[in-house]
């Protein structure tokens, strides 16, 4: 469903915006892909509170568990961080800054 749009945002690098499960969240994208059980993940910096007002940090997001998803107008720098903890059960990768 917002596949090609998470995929956009990730090679123009741009902020994007949603609710997942309810919650308001504001993220830098960094990877999207197929995860274990066959559902697609975006792997992304939350720099909001997050889902469960944790403090911002790296986060996997299941695609089925998003709305309202927007793209928004600025860009993100990309961080150099060892990303391998968060994508454990990613089988397959879509896209990747």
């Amino acid at each position: 469903m917002f596949e090609e749009t998470i995929a956009t945002a990730i090679r123009t690098r741009k902020i994007v915006k949603f609710t997942y499960e309810g919650v308001p969240c504001t993220a830098h994208p960094y990877i999207l892909g197929k995860a274990e059980d066959g559902g697609l993940a975006l792997i992304a910096w939350e720099a909001s509170a997050g889902p469960l007002n944790q403090a911002p940090g790296w986060r996997q997001y299941r695609l089925e568990g998003m709305r309202n998803l927007l793209i928004g107008p600025h860009n993100f720098m990309v961080a150099q961080a060892d990303l391998s903890a968060s994508q454990e059960d990613i089988v397959e990768v879509i896209a990747l800054v």
